[in-house]
This record gives structure tokens, C-alpha cells and sequence, in this order.
């Protein structure tokens, strides 16, 4: 209703209607002047008036009922044109109806058969020319596209590019398509809204040549990112500067395609996998109503992970983060996009217990989203002792904390760095999971872990260096030519870990199915290529050697352990190998704690490596001569 009494809806309706009684009038009269070839007998020019009448209220009615009055005329398809030959046929048999009734009676005159068809006719011209007046109006009046329009090529001549192309025909910004790209051989030589469709992916350079091109849009949502990547170098090639895209379907789904609908090609559609579709359907129930809290909130996963929460619409959301700039920030952006969602932003540590028990005490969470942690692989090799504090000592602290107040769900952010790790970091992770399982048997509360890879533009991640390193004309560097990561935007880590926790009944380690890793190598000259220069010309690539504690190829999952599928497709339950019991694992953290507490790197790896079976430091940080040594444990003085 709100939407009617919107002023410019009623002017539209109020419009259409006008436009309908002249049309229904002229029609009716119409009908009579063509049956009677203009020369209307009198008995029928009284009675005219009368049919007039008779019609106008079912065409009307029928007119709503198809939703005449409610379409969106600047987007009027054949779906509207098919409505409106419908509301005609029923108007008139309606109508018709009534004046075989009628007929006779009241004075009137039986109405020639002949009248209903001709004025059927003319109604329906009528009616459906009111609608694609705004239409024809475009055609007619287009602008003659000069010098100076935006010479466009088209990639992509399916239901979207159908759509952009006719946006882009009627644009009052100066485009000129100069023709259509598609992958179909079916398609070659036909013509969308009367452009050519002029070959496939090959024909781009010569096409861009022939046709002057300053633009290549994208039209196909859900191309891979290895087809994105050929359309771009091709362009870039080709000497164009401007590539955009449109943006996935999930993104469009609840809206037309328009212009607005495109944007620049980014990093992430180049290196586009294919698109991964989780159930979001259960999340709902699961975080509806609840108590939520997130720590490390506004890190990258953390934010958005708040983001997608609040969507769903908690009860109430426990925003706990030690950057309070970061935090200040995010508690805007919520109260701006989910205001109906109560947030209450926390500064504070995981390491520190007597704030988590002030906190857990106040607002009693429910679920609880555990994404504070230090990520950085090369500063952890150099601060082994941080890497303990936050990863696993504020993970204890957490877990603890949630299992004492009674939350019913705990779920832990881990990486794949956890499996078969070479570095502090991913071995502190690995603890933590750990840590979880084992409160997992102890306690009422469900613990979880959900494991992903590494998220494209997250901070401190290797995007944002790559990108800083073009933007300062190179050289880009790279560890090694075959080094190869998992990535995932950041959306999706975060719909793999709600979905995950809503999957959780206690103790699953979870990770996503990611496809196939890309490699270090391809991702840097993606970006060179992304900012309209090429690799190993405009910006040197440097090749360094690998740093303390990087792999060459990331896993998932622990090959010997195994894989246990879910009621998700992408969605697996990771065997965890082998695990300390309790009591070496208790033993095993507080060394850890003391060792953290004195500094001791060397220390620091052999305990982990004690801990972790499947830890392998890098060469050199832990010898074997010494590991006996570090991990002595010095007996109780008298």
C-alpha cells in the first residue's frame, strides 16, 4: 500500500488511467466507424454511449488484475505485453457478456458480433502502445551517436547482455555498442536489439582494432575467472584501458540489470572460482533471536562475519575487538545498514580472563564467533611467543569463558595453515583446535572449528602488498615461481563459517571445498594486467625464495585422515589425526604459557612441535641436538 500512495507511483497509475478511457472510448467508437464503413446507423449512435458504458468497468478491472497499473514503465518486456493481451481478451469477453444480456433491454439495440473483434483489436493496440510509448519514445529519439560516444564491445550475448545492450542502446550517456562477443557458434551472425554478434573470444583483438573500441563490458555473471582472465589480456593487448563487469547473479537477483549494475573488473573476478552455493536457509533459525558475539570484530573476517550476522537479525550482537578506531567504525556501519539489530561494541583482549568473565557475565552469549588472532606467518616466526598468547592462550581463555557461562555454540576461525603445518602460526592454530575439541568433551557448550584459506584483500594479506608494490612501479615480488595458495573472498569465508556453525553438533573440524589453488605467480601478474600493464615489463617480478615458515602448496586437510561429507555439497567434516590425551595437552599448554611468559622461541617450537605431531619447523629452528633439551622439564625444588 505504501508503494501506491508513493507520489509517483500515483502519478503513473493516475496516467495509465487516463490513457485507458481515452483508448476504451476511442476504441468503442472506432469499432462502430470501421463496422458500419463511417456511415453509423442512428439507432446505434445513442446506444454507443451506452455500450461505452458496459466495457469500461470490466476493462478496467481486467487491467488491474493483470497489473496494468503497476509495471515499471521505463522496463516494459514481453511479459507485460503478454498481460496485456490477456486483460483485453478478458475485458472484452466480459464486457461482450454483459451487452449479449443487456441487449434488448433498457432501450438498447443488439449488439453486432462483428463490434467485440474490432474493438478487441484496437484496444489492444491501444492499451499496449500507452505502455511501450516511453519505449518507442527511446527508439525514436536516441541520440546520434558522434565521435565522441563511448565505442563499447560487448562480451557476452546471453540474458544479461540482452539486457545491458538495450540499456546501453538507450542511453542518454553516449555509448555506441559496436558489437557483441559470445561463446555460442549458434549466435555468430545474428543480431541483439540490432547489434552483431560477431564471433567468439578470438575475434576481440580484431574487432577492437576495426571498431576504434574504448570500452570491453563483461555481460556474463557467471563466468570463470580463466574466461575473465582472457578477456582482459585480450583488451589490455588490444590497447584497451576500460574493462568492466557485471556482477555475480546472486548480486542481481533481485533487481534488473542496468548500468548502475556495472563495475570495474577486479582481482577477485579474475581469479573466480566456481561459485560456491551454500544453503544460507537454516542460518536463519540458528542465529535469529540469539546473542551473538564476535571476537576480533573488526578484522576482515570478523567484520564481515558481523555484517552477514546482522542480516539474519540477532537478538542482540557483541561486537568485541582491542582496535577501538576499527571498532568505532563497524559500530556505525551496523547501526547504518542493520539498524533494527541492538549492537554493543566491547573493547577488550581474549588474553585477558577477568574482562572475558565481565563480558560472558553481562551480556550471556549464545553463539559465540571466535575470530581474534594473529595471522601474519613470517611475524609469528619472529615473535613465536605472541603467536602462543593470542592463538592459543586467548583461545583457552575463550573457550573457557564460553563453557562457564553457559553459550550453547563456540565456533573457532582456524586456516589451512593448521594442516601439517611448517610455521608457528599455523601449528598455534592447530593447537587451538585442539583446545576446542577437548572442551568440547568436557562441557554442555558445542564447540567448532571452520577452516578456510587465505582472504583475498583481507589486511595484511598478500593482495594488499601485491597491489602497494604496483602502485610504487614494482618490482612485484614473489617467493617462487610454483608457490600456490587457496584464496576465497572474504563473502564467502564467512557464509562457509555461519553455514558451518549452523551444521555443528560438536567437536567437527569443517572446511570448504575450494577447487584448485592459484598460484602466487598468476595472482601478481593478474594485477599488473588489472592496472593496464604488463608483467615483466612495465613492473618487474622478483623471485625471493620462500620465508620461515611458508609452504609451496597449502592443504586443506590431513590427506592420511580423511574427508566426511555434509548435507552441503561444499561443506566437509576434516579428519584430525592423532591428539595428545588431557593430560599431556594441559601439561603441554602450560609449558607453552611459561615459555611464551619467558621468551623463548626455541622453546616455544619444540613444545609445539611436541604438541603437533604433524609440525615440521623450518630448517634450523628446532635441531635435533637440542630439541631433547628444550622440552626437560626441570624438577620441583625442595
Amino acid at each position: 500500500m505504501s508503494q501506491l500512495l508513493n507520489p509517483t507511483n500515483r502519478k503513473r497509475v493516475l496516467f495509465f488511467l487516463a490513457c485507458d478511457y481515452l483508448v476504451f472510448t476511442a476504441s468503442m467508437y472506432g469499432a462502430f466507424v470501421i463496422r458500419f464503413d463511417g456511415d453509423i446507423p442512428p439507432k446505434y449512435w445513442g446506444a454507443i454511449a451506452a455500450f461505452l458504458l458496459i466495457a469500461i468497468g470490466p476493462k478496467f478491472i481486467a487491467n488491474a488484475a493483470f497489473r496494468l497499473y503497476r509495471l515499471t514503465w521505463r522496463y516494459v518486456g514481453a511479459r507485460d505485453m503478454i498481460n496485456v493481451g490477456l486483460a483485453t481478451i478478458v475485458g472484452t469477453l466480459a464486457w461482450g457478456t454483459l451487452a449479449y444480456l443487456l441487449g434488448g433491454n433498457f432501450g438498447l439495440p443488439s449488439l453486432p458480433r462483428s463490434i467485440l473483434p474490432i474493438d478487441f483489436l484496437l484496444t489492444l493496440i491501444g492499451v499496449g502502445g500507452v505502455r511501450m510509448g516511453r519505449r518507442i519514445h527511446q527508439v525514436l529519439t536516441s541520440r546520434d551517436h558522434n565521435e565522441d560516444s563511448v565505442r563499447v564491445l560487448l562480451v557476452g550475448g546471453g540474458h544479461s547482455g540482452e539486457q545491458l545492450v538495450r540499456e546501453l542502446l538507450y542511453s542518454r550517456r553516449g555509448y555506441k555498442v559496436v558489437g557483441v562477443i559470445d561463446d555460442d557458434p549458434v549466435k555468430f551472425g545474428n543480431y541483439l536489439h540490432g547489434v552483431h554478434i560477431r564471433g567468439g573470444r578470438d575475434q576481440m583483438p580484431r574487432i577492437i582494432a576495426e571498431e576504434k573500441v574504448n570500452e570491453v563490458i563483461v555481460a556474463m555473471p557467471s563466468a570463470s575467472g580463466a574466461v575473465i582472465r582472457e578477456v582482459v589480456v585480450a583488451a589490455r593487448t588490444a590497447g584497451v584501458q576500460g574493462i568492466r563487469i557485471l556482477p555475480s547473479v546472486e548480486a542481481m537477483l533481485e533487481g534488473r540489470i542496468t548500468l548502475s549494475s556495472v563495475r570495474e573488473v577486479n582481482v577477485e573476478d579474475l581469479l573466480m572460482r566456481e561459485p560456491v552455493n551454500i544453503d544460507m536457509g537454516p542460518v536463519g533459525s540458528y542465529l535469529y533471536g540469539t546473542t551473538v558475539l564476535i571476537t576480533g570484530a573488526a578484522g576482515s573476517v570478523g567484520a564481515e562475519l558481523s555484517r552477514q550476522i546482522s542480516q539474519f537479525e540477532p537478538g542482540r550482537m557483541v561486537l568485541f575487538e582491542k582496535d577501538e578506531t576499527r571498532l568505532f567504525g563497524l559500530e556505525l556501519d551496523l547501526r547504518r545498514t542493520a539498524p533494527r539489530v541492538p549492537v554493543f561494541p566491547v573493547v577488550g583482549d581474549v588474553r585477558n580472563r577477568d574482562r572475558l568473565r565481565q563480558v560472558f557475565g553481562t551480556f550471556r552469549p549464545q553463539l559465540v564467533f571466535h575470530a581474534a588472532a594473529y595471522k601474519h606467518v613470517p611475524m609469528m616466526e619472529s615473535h613465536p611467543q605472541e603467536a602462543v598468547s593470542a592463538n592459543i592462550l586467548g583461545t583457552a581463555a575463550m573457550a573457557e569463558a564460553a563453557a562457564e557461562s553457559g553459550s550453547e555454540s563456540f565456533v573457532l576461525i582456524s586456516t589451512d595453515k593448521a594442516v601439517n603445518p611448517t610455521s608457528v602460526m599455523g601449528a598455534s592454530k592447530r593447537v587451538a583446535e585442539m583446545i576446542v575439541h577437548r572442551f568440547d568433551e568436557s562441557s554442555a557448550t558445542r564447540f567448532v572449528a571452520v577452516r578456510f584459506g587465505n582472504v583475498l584483500g583481507s589486511r595484511g594479506s598478500l593482495l594488499p602488498i601485491l597491489e602497494e608494490q604496483i602502485r610504487r612501479g614494482g618490482p612485484i615480488t614473489v617467493t617462487d615461481p610454483s608457490m600456490e595458495r587457496f584464496v576465497m573472498t572474504v563473502t564467502e569465508a564467512a557464509r562457509l563459517i555461519l553455514r558451518a556453525a549452523s551444521l555443528g553438533r560438536g567437536g567437527e573440524v569443517f572446511t570448504l571445498d575450494m577447487g584448485d589453488p592459484v598460484r602466487v605467480v598468476d595472482l601478481a601478474e593478474a594485477l599488473i594486467r588489472l592496472s593496464g600493464l604488463e608483467p615483466d615489463v612495465d613492473v618487474p617480478i622478483q623471485f625471493t625464495g620462500a620465508r620461515p615458515g611458508e609452504k609451496m602448496k597449502e592443504e586443506i586437510v590431513l590427506a592420511e585422515a580423511g574427508t566426511v561429507a555434509t548435507v552441503e555439497e561444499k561443506i566437509f567434516v576434516a579428519g584430525i589425526g592423532a591428539e595428545p590425551d588431557p593430560d599431556s595437552l594441559e601439561r603441554n599448554l602450560t609449558l607453552l604459557s611459561e615459555a611464551a611468559a619467558e621468551g623463548n622461541p626455541a622453546r616455544i617450537r619444540a613444545l609445539l612441535q611436541e604438541t603437533v605431531s604433524t609440525y615440521h619447523p623450518a630448517p634450523g629452528a628446532v635441531t635435533d641436538e637440542t630439541l631433547a633439551d628444550l622440552l626437560e622439564v626441570p624438577a620441583d625444588e625442595d
